[in-house]
């Protein structure tokens, strides 16, 4: 779904588990779709204010704020799941539905790609204000690696 409502098909034209992303691609025309520029997440400083965007528990066009809370994390999703290295620990609200979603500073620029909540282990609960996303100098490497040379997806 875009912004705008409308909903698109979209092809799958790669994966990369070991971060948790997909590169998907629409066969819409570009002219009036916005474009998010991507950052330098290497720049990060801890207590720098960022925003997440995303649809969490399906509210749309949802925006929360906080900071860089730690650099270069290691996470797992746990049993099985993605193991993330050079994660961005923030405490902006990650939620089902802003996962995925966009991890913005103040200049609008995307720096990561939220990706999960911590979850407590003492209680089996999300663990409020940690939160973790891909940095987005893993996002470019993986693009360049899972967009095929010459096809704009």
């Amino acid at each position: 779904m875009l912004s705008n409502g409308s909903k698109e098909p979209a092809q799958l034209t790669g994966t990369d588990a070991a971060h948790d992303l997909a590169i998907l691609k629409i066969a819409v025309p570009h002219e009036g779709l916005p474009v998010a520029t991507l950052g330098d997440s290497s720049q990060l400083v801890v207590g720098q204010e960022l925003l997440a965007i995303g649809n969490p528990l399906g509210d749309t066009g949802t925006v929360t704020n906080g900071m860089v809370s730690a650099l270069d994390r290691t996470v797992s999703e746990g049993s099985g799941g993605a193991t993330i290295h050079g994660a961005i620990q923030t405490d902006t609200a990650i939620n089902p539905g802003n996962s995925g979603g966009a991890l913005v500073d103040v200049d609008g620029h995307v720096i990561g790609i939220p990706t999960l909540a911590a979850i407590d282990p003492e209680f089996d609960t999300p663990a409020d204000g940690v939160g973790f996303a891909i940095p987005s100098e893993a996002v470019k490497s993986i693009m360049t690696q899972l967009i095929p040379i010459g096809t704009g997806a």
